[in-house]
């Protein structure tokens, strides 16, 4: 056979025998045809290295190695990928001796040592780990290897170069997380961190060892032709016992192992997974099928005391103590802790022998301190034996610490700190042990956490205690922890977290709908300011108890003190109306609870303030409840004494200011117990700033002014930032007529906060007693700005209607009028009407309002309502009833809706026939009532007072039927006094000038005198009257007009239109006329001007007005005169 065709053979069969799927037992066909090969010198340098890569690869460890590292001699160095593929081959093959325990020449270790220590940097420290390993020096074997590990000295982030001094500790605190290096490249990483999960492992640092070795599991997935890989799996899964978790996947990486018979392990490596499958199974509660593991492996130490350990978990504690024995004979050199511990436990737990027991044990904690179990179970031992002693207690507390994942212990230490009353030790093991995974599965370490957190005031932890036992409290049913979302519900109610709180509870009274429960929903209900489905909670308790019906009532009280807070009276009003019945019915359920007559004091004295019917006999009623809480005060807590005081010092202001009773004879009955009340509360809580500042309120009300300047003083030193105190003390002064104090009172409280109204509406009331009504509006106007203050709205809505009508008066219509003040008033005015319906006049003023803002329908209703007040109330409102019903007749002239229902009686403008006649014209009129309306002009013609109304009235009559005429208008001009005629009668006596070709030179210049006068429609209308009659004005006119009015539309149409007739109009004059009327919706008489004038001066664009005029008004398309060749 030819060299060629040997050499042949030889590739073919190593190629396929270098397969992994090809049987064991054929490598010896490769091997042979190697040697072969070799001694006839046809084996190449790649053919030399592929045969190193398949001994490495099927185990020939040392083969692969003399092989690598004969290529090393003979390899091209200048070559850097087969540099990099030698260098992985030594590398992988030294690792593989390093963790299989592998028996070599050490002179081949040396040898590769070397060469791996001249080819990768990392190399040193790996070795130089190990070295630290055997020194028992865990820690700095592990900075060194987690460094390597997580890639710091090729990560530019970390380091800048390879060089790492591995002695500072610096280097532990800026290493990256595994998640951050999890897929960057890092040579040899698989091997380093085997070396670091044995560092760990050493350390019994089980925890740290489970993350690596779940890491560089992740980086092999899918690859099981190697044994080390398996190994790995092994050393997992014996983590995850020591941890107690994840029992199925550690069962199933020693099941893995178990089934690799292809691969070489050693006798030990099988025999060590088959003692791990055995324990799991044992502890996962199948211990008779861990003992049948163990019954096929020869007896030996490791057997013996996995045996043993399984007895004790079946609790057969004679089978255990012999195989304790048999693993303490075999435990030739007394060198291992394992066999006395379990030889000590099973002692222990038969309970016969405690001193052989102790010793044993005692034996065990000497030969291995980190030996938890021993620990744990000398603890155990001293605690029956001697008590409970500190030296017991060390022995948990050590065992805890060597294992912080095991729950058995941690329970044991946690129910000893328990039965000697140490719960903040008990609660800081609980919460450090919460970070392991082991700890989700502990409901009563959870529970207890958590509701000792809620005994300690901190819900937050016990809302994250509670929710590991109900992560999901939606889909907790009937069968669930309904205790636990229970306890999670009240964390959150304690937090503060109301609708989170309401919204479990509702899902638990899904399941228990019971009272306690129902009321603890709506209470949470009520917190987040959810009314109506609070109120709904409460009624779905049926039984009559007194409290759910205190629990509604509270609602409506809630509800209507934050709806005074946000300025919603009227909503306010109905809530306090609504309580008033079910807090009677609790207390007559319940006369003790002090809280219900509280509350129901409260609700009949808000009937008082909001002036209901007999509110003298409200507040009286409260005041009673108020003496009976305040007598029995001395049960309740302080805060509930200063509440009582409080409303106690409220009621007795009300009573003494409106009763109709002897001022004198109710300050000692109601106002002296008020005063002695609020003196208690502040001396219960001298530091309560409230207090002190309701006490100088209900004296300065109750006539003690001294009084009342010492209390506001004394809350001005508790708190020299509170603007409350400076504001009272200013009113105060105000109402001494000490106006210097009082304006650096309120100065003060303004430069304290701007959120404060009170001070500006004090500003106010004292720059109208200084006279200064101007700023007293604004300053009014600024204090409703900031804060809803009753009074202040009040205030300042009738001053401004004050100043509305003599605007209105002064200018003849209403444009001069603020209409985005007027908006504002109308938006806040309303909801003080409940607070003051005794004054119809009130009620008037918003229709007023809303009249002049253009809402007719609210302004009918507010005039109507105020008409119904005054019908129910005994006092004589005949002047108020007139002006009312007037202006519910003049509002029927403004509106024809108004005008069909509104039916006018003779008290509205009675005794002034001129006015009741013009209002009755206006009403027929919108009414389309033609001859009607002629005959009350006609009317109003003959009960005219003077010369101007007979004007308007002949002017309306003949608008009517289109018949003046110029004998007409030269009998009016004879009579007719123009100082006296208002704008409106001006601009109709003009166009019926003009109409009737009669002088109206002197009428024409009044008007242009009176233009600023003019409401803004009355303005169009005269400018639409003057370009109608354009051609009658003279040239000075003009002139006078331009210069008064040149921004008007019309007024620019009638220059236009001058310039066109005098032949100087120029199409840039007309673009400029359009680009200011573009955003316009123009009149229809200026669009057809503009369309006729741009088609005539040869304009473009006139066909985009064009457009522009036939969209907007299409009925008057055929009105364009565009000339011969165009049509509309």
């Amino acid at each position: 056979m030819t060299n060629w065709r040997l050499l042949m053979i030889g590739q073919a069969i190593f190629s396929t025998y270098s397969h992994p799927k090809v049987a064991f037992p054929k490598m010896a066909s490769v091997l042979n045809s190697y040697e072969i090969m070799l001694k006839k010198d046809l084996v190449t340098f790649d053919k030399q290295l592929k045969y190193a890569e398949f001994c490495q690869k099927h185990f020939l460890t040392k083969k692969a190695l003399i092989e690598g590292l004969a290529l090393t001699q003979i390899a091209d160095k200048n070559d850097f990928e087969i540099s990099i593929q030698l260098y992985r081959l030594i590398g992988h093959t030294y690792i593989d001796v390093m963790s299989d325990e592998v028996d070599i020449d050490m002179s081949v270790m040396y040898k590769c040592e070397e060469y791996l220590f001249n080819n990768f940097d990392d190399m040193a420290a790996v070795v130089e780990s190990l070295r630290e390993i055997d020194a028992f020096s865990y820690d700095k074997a592990l900075e060194i290897l987690n460094t390597i590990f997580r890639g710091v000295g090729h990560n530019p982030d970390y380091s800048g170069s390879n060089f790492i001094n591995y002695g500072e500790s610096s280097i532990c605190l800026s290493l990256p997380p595994l998640c951050n290096v999890g897929n960057k490249y890092i040579p040899y990483r698989f091997e380093v961190g085997f070396f670091l999960i044995q560092a760990y492992l050493h350390k019994h640092d089980y925890s740290n060892a489970q993350f690596v070795a779940e890491e560089v599991v992740k980086l092999n997935l899918g690859v099981n032709s190697r044994p080390r890989y398996y190994i790995l799996r092994l050393r997992l899964a014996e983590i995850y016992r020591e941890l107690q978790w994840n029992y199925e996947k550690a069962k199933e990486f020693c099941n893995e192992l178990l089934m690799q018979n292809h691969l070489p392990f050693s006798k030990r490596t099988k025999q060590r997974a088959r003692i791990c499958l055995a324990l799991l199974l044992a502890q996962d509660g199948e211990v008779e099928r861990g003992l049948e593991v163990l019954i096929q492996d020869e007896s030996c130490y490791e057997v013996h005391c996995a045996r043993a350990q399984c007895y004790l978990l079946m609790n057969k504690l004679q089978e255990a103590l012999a195989e304790a024995t048999a693993a303490s004979e075999m435990n030739h050199d007394d060198d291992d802790a394992q066999a006395h511990y379990l030889m000590g436990e099973t002692l222990r737990s038969i309970g016969e022998q405690p001193t052989a027991a102790l010793k044993e044990l005692l034996r065990a904690c000497k030969l291995n301190a980190y030996h938890a179990p021993a620990f744990f179970s000398l603890g155990q031992l001293l605690w029956l034996t001697e008590g409970p002693t500190k030296k017991a207690l060390e022995c948990f507390k050590w065992a805890v610490h060597l294992r912080p994942h095991d729950r058995v212990i941690i329970r044991a230490l946690s129910e000893r700190y328990h039965s000697l009353g140490m719960n903040d030790e008990n609660m800081d093991l609980l919460e450090r042990s919460a970070g392991y995974r082991q700890f989700d599965q502990w409901e009563w370490a959870w529970r207890e956490f958590g509701m000792y957190q809620l005994m300690k005031g901190d819900p937050i932890k016990a809302v994250k205690a509670f929710q590991r036992l109900c992560p999901s409290p939606a889909e907790v049913t009937e069968d669930g922890d309904l205790v636990s979302l229970d306890l999670l519900a009240e964390s959150y109610y304690r937090q503060g977290n109301w609708p989170t709180a309401a919204k479990i509870w509702r899902q638990y009274c899904k399941f228990k709908p019971d009272l306690y429960h129902l009321q603890l929903l709506g209470d949470a209900l009520q917190k987040s300011q959810r009314f109506e489905e609070a109120l709904e909670a409460y009624r779905r308790i049926e039984e009559e108890h007194w409290a759910p019906l205190f629990s509604i009532g509270h609602t409506y009280v809630y509800k209507a003190r934050v709806n005074e807070k946000a300025g919603k009276f009227g909503v306010a009003f109905q809530s306090w109306c609504a309580a008033v019945e079910p807090l009677e019915r609790a207390f007559q359920l319940r006369p003790s609870a002090l809280l219900v007559e509280k509350n129901l004091a409260d609700a009949q004295f808000a009937m008082a303030i909001y002036k209901q019917p007999n509110s003298i006999l409200w507040a009286n009623k409260a005041w009673q409840h108020y003496l009976n809480c305040w007598s029995c005060i001395q049960r309740y807590p302080t805060t509930v004494c200063g509440q009582v005081a409080r409303s106690m010092g409220l009621c007795a202001v009300y009573l003494c200011n409106k009763s109709d009773k002897d001022l004198d004879d109710q300050l000692r009955k109601v106002g002296r117990p008020a005063l002695k009340a609020l003196q208690r509360a502040t001396k219960v809580e001298p530091k309560d700033i409230s207090n002190w500042i309701f006490f100088g309120v209900a004296a300065a009300r109750l006539r003690k002014p001294r009084l009342a300047q010492h209390c506001f003083i004394k809350a001005i030193m508790l708190n020299r930032e509170n603007a409350q105190s400076w504001t009272n003390l200013g009113m105060l002064y105000l109402e001494n007529k000490d106006y210097d104090l009082a304006y650096e009172c309120f100065r003060t409280g303004q430069n304290l906060t701007i959120h404060y109204g009170h001070s500006w509406y004090g500003m106010g009331l004292l720059s109208e007693k200084v006279k200064q009504p101007d700023s007293t509006l604004d300053i009014l106007k600024e204090s409703c700005h900031i804060s809803l203050q009753r009074s202040a709205i009040f205030d300042y809505g009738l001053r401004f209607c004050e100043n509305l009508v003599e605007c209105i008066k002064q200018h003849g219509h209403s444009d001069c009028i603020n209409m985005k003040e007027l908006l504002f008033l109308v938006e806040i005015f309303p909801p003080v009407i409940y607070l003051f319906y005794s004054n119809p006049m009130t009620l008037n003023n918003l229709g007023v309002l809303l009249e002049i803002r253009g809402d007719y329908e609210a302004a009918y209703k507010a005039y109507n309502d105020s008409l119904a007040l005054m019908n129910s109330d005994d006092c004589d409102w005949k002047e108020t009833r007139i002006v009312v019903k007037t202006n519910l007749f003049r509002l029927a002239g403004l509106d024809r809706r108004i005008a069909k229902i509104y039916e006018p009686d003779d008290e509205a403008a009675e005794g002034n026939l001129p006015l009741r006649y013009a209002l009755l014209a206006a009403r027929s009129w919108r009414r389309l009532l033609v001859e009607e309306t002629c005959e009350n002009f006609e009317n109003f013609i003959i009960f005219a007072e003077d010369s101007v109304q007979r004007t308007l009235g002949i002017f309306g009559k003949h608008l009517l039927i289109n018949d003046i005429t110029a004998d007409h208008c030269e009998a009016l001009l004879a009579e007719l006094n123009l100082d006296k005629m208002p704008p409106v009668g001006l601009v109709n006596l003009l166009w019926n000038l003009f109409q009737t070709d009669m002088p109206f030179e002197e009428v024409l210049i009044r008007a242009l005198n009176l233009l600023s006068k003019f409401s803004k429609f009355l303005k169009k209308a005269f400018f639409y009257v003057l370009y109608m009659y354009r051609q009658k004005l003279n040239t000075t006119f003009l002139r006078d007009l331009f210069a008064a009015a040149m921004n008007e539309s019309w007024v620019k149409m009638i220059l236009l239109d001058f310039l066109d007739e005098t032949k100087q109009l120029k199409l840039e004059n007309l673009v400029t006329f359009r680009n200011t009327i573009w955003n316009e919706a123009p009149n229809s008489v200026i669009l057809q001007y503009v369309v006729e004038k741009s088609k005539a001066l040869g304009d473009p664009k006139w066909e985009i007005w064009k457009h522009r005029f036939v969209f907007l008004y299409p009925d008057l398309a055929e009105q364009l005169r565009l000339g011969d060749d165009e049509t509309s």
